[in-house]
């Protein structure tokens, strides 16, 4: 009984070894693809912190610019031919 179990380990090593390759590969693409999504959302962030940024950064030129433009036209009729 011992050999015949002896038999079956050597018979199946090839077996249970491409298993735990394929185990290890499923495991570190896993892995690969939770890094990858981690990197693309933290650049989506930053992407989207930068956009804010920068409508702000309009914003109050344009904001800027609307006083001027009120200062030098002496008061609210330039928005008249709103």
């Amino acid at each position: 009984m011992l050999m015949t179990l002896q038999r079956v380990l050597e018979e199946s090593a090839p077996v249970l070894v491409a298993a735990r390759l394929e185990a290890e590969e499923r495991t570190t693409n896993m892995r690969l693809r939770e890094e990858q999504d981690a990197a693309y959302r933290a650049a989506l962030e930053a992407d989207q912190v930068c956009l804010c940024f920068f409508f702000l950064f309009l914003l109050e030129h344009l904001v800027y610019i609307m006083l001027v433009l009120l200062v030098r036209c002496d008061g609210p009729f330039l928005f008249a031919w709103w």
